[in-house]
């Protein structure tokens, strides 16, 4: 949250986030850390059941591993598919989305 917060301090000491799919995630616990964020828009959050999640309840701990693994690039990919985002999309992504990897 140190990066939410010098944000926050340039913009003046409060400011409005607003933050779609998995930066739902992120202001909302920006905001439950104690920063000044008087308001949140917060629109289509990536929040499922166990049962939803592509990857099972344990994606936290396998991406951990893949990232120890040096394998950013199927880390990303099983972000993208425990959160949702159908394979015709993440197809689509990959060139650009690999090479910033």
């Amino acid at each position: 949250m140190d990066d939410f917060a010098v944000l926050i301090d340039a913009a003046g000491g409060s400011a409005c986030l607003y933050g779609f799919s998995s930066g739902v995630i992120l202001a909302l616990r920006a905001a439950a850390s104690g920063l000044a964020i008087p308001r949140l828009a917060l629109p289509e959050p990536p929040i499922t059941t166990e049962d939803e999640k592509p990857g099972g309840s344990d994606v936290h701990e396998q991406v951990g591993c893949l990232v120890t693994e040096g394998r950013r690039w199927d880390a990303v990919e099983l972000i993208r598919r425990s959160i949702g985002v159908p394979p015709e999309i993440i197809d689509q992504m990959e060139p650009e989305a690999r090479a910033a990897v």
